[in-house]
């Protein structure tokens, strides 16, 4: 069973949980506990404060493009 760190081990851990019921190797009075155990893991990971060195950045406006001048003469009449 993959360790509860990190998101994408915790997603493994409850599709090993999930197996294991499926074919037996899990008793099914087990599998809460255990998916419980991925559920506080999940939660801590979302209330981890997030790095102070990460700084992101301020996205610049969009300006407006103004449409090319057009010339009086190349309209069809």
């Amino acid at each position: 069973m993959p360790d509860l760190c990190g998101y994408q081990n915790i997603r493994d851990f409850i599709a090993c949980v999930s197996y294991g019921c499926i074919c037996g190797a899990i008793h099914p009075v087990e599998a809460p506990r255990l998916l419980y155990g991925a559920q506080v893991a999940i939660s801590a990971l979302r209330l981890q404060p997030k790095d102070s060195k990460v700084v992101k950045r301020k996205k610049k406006p969009k300006t407006a493009k103004t449409p090319p001048p057009t010339s009086s003469s190349n309209k069809t009449k």
